[in-house]
């Protein structure tokens, strides 16, 4: 991978997440979606940032960055300023249109942005739309034909090629990857990420299995990276409980 010996984020690598204000419609149709890629694209590239993948859903957006020269936010700042202005006189809305300016988390080793490109790609699957493959907004189609927006020779490098990328996006998303890039999940999504995690296990049913599996069941939602409360509201366990028979090891030494 570019910048040997460096981790990705030192090097400017990231996972932009961008949401309608209250988790409203963002995109109301594919003029607004082809508006805010290309606009996105144009002042990317501009300012030397590559996307290496991305998906647009209804009230949010996901894309996968490579920012060097850290210009991300002056970026974001135009576009999603212009773009507001334009939903908002096309839709007669008033008010905030995204949900605070973006989110942007580093992307801090091969695994783990590989990870990322498979949940990227996999989000009209996991939001019941359709398949990964079938889905037009999205890098998908560019990482196995022709790129358009995306900088996908890095990616597909390190996978083996577009079949490789077809194969990867076919596996099982890492439930960590999956919870991490949420925000402020509802209780279903929660719901669906723990069932994941326990390998099809019903996260309501864990208090009832014998003690060792139970614990067993718990340690494994801290590992993913639930939080107390919410293996708590996930389980009905109490939460002394949970923390009692579990250890966050990303609290470890």
């Amino acid at each position: 991978m570019p910048r040997t010996g460096k981790l990705i984020s030192e090097s400017g690598y990231y996972h932009i997440i961008v949401r309608g204000n209250g988790k409203q419609i963002l995109f109301e149709n594919d003029s607004d979606r082809q508006f805010y890629l290309e606009y996105l694209h144009r002042l990317t590239s501009e300012a030397g940032i590559a996307i290496l993948a991305w998906c647009l859903m209804d009230n949010h957006g996901h894309f996968i960055i490579d920012d060097p020269s850290d210009r991300l936010s002056e970026v974001m700042r135009r576009v999603n300023g212009t773009y507001a202005q334009r939903y908002n006189n096309a839709s007669e809305h008033v008010g905030h249109v995204f949900q605070g300016r973006y989110v942007r988390r580093p992307i801090n080793s091969n695994a783990y942005l590989l990870e990322l490109v498979r949940y990227v790609h996999n989000n009209p699957e996991k939001a019941r739309i359709c398949p990964a493959d079938k889905y037009r907004w999205s890098s998908y189609r560019e990482y196995v034909g022709v790129p358009f927006i995306s900088e996908t020779a890095m990616v597909l490098e390190m996978l083996g090629g577009p079949k490789e990328f077809r194969q990867f996006c076919q596996e099982r998303v890492d439930p960590a990857v999956w919870l991490a890039s949420e925000l402020n999940p509802d209780t279903e999504t929660l719901m669906m990420i723990a069932r994941e995690a326990l390998g099809g296990t019903n996260p309501m049913e864990v208090g009832s299995l014998n003690r060792v599996v139970r614990n067993q069941c718990l340690q494994k939602l801290r590992e993913t990276g639930f939080s107390l409360r919410q293996i708590e509201r996930l389980t009905g366990l109490g939460k002394s409980t949970i923390a009692n028979v579990t250890v966050d090891k990303r609290d470890c030494p």
